[in-house]
């Protein structure tokens, strides 16, 4: 798998893990260290739908049979965008006892999402929305 986060002047930091058992429990870590960094102002609540989205996106894609994960996390201003790309097999799904729960969860999370196939894999793009903030409270702010 691969991680990075990207935000408005930022380095592009890149994280490769295989795609096993372990990749989903690795990469809600990688989603946690990456968006607690202080020069993002995400708040709490942010943080945990964050982590929701990336460990439904990369189960998902490991238990539809990918083999290689690539995690990108984008922070905006008002909202933070996570993309899951996979080489799944074309027309590989999820299985069905998971896909119905899983996209009850991801809609509740998310305030707009898509999926994309290609003879590549996979595309999952998911936008989680900033908690609306206190007044005069910016969300995202870069500290030099």
């Amino acid at each position: 798998m691969t991680s990075s986060i990207r935000t408005i002047r930022s380095e592009a930091r890149h994280h490769r893990l295989g795609a096993d058992t372990d990749t989903p429990h690795a990469s809600r870590d990688l989603t946690r260290e990456a968006l607690a960094d202080p020069r993002w102002a995400v708040d709490a609540a942010t943080r945990g739908d964050v982590v929701v989205v990336v460990n439904e996106l990369v189960t998902a894609s490991y238990l539809a049979g990918a083999t290689v994960i690539d995690l990108d996390i984008e922070v905006h201003a008002d909202r933070v965008t996570v993309l899951v790309r996979d080489d799944r097999p074309l027309g590989r799904g999820m299985p069905a006892w998971g896909d119905r729960a899983r996209e009850m969860l991801l809609d509740a999370v998310c305030m707009s999402r898509s999926i994309s196939h290609d003879a590549d894999g996979t595309v999952n793009v998911a936008h989680v929305h900033f908690r609306r903030p206190e007044r005069g409270e910016r969300h995202l702010r870069v500290v030099n």
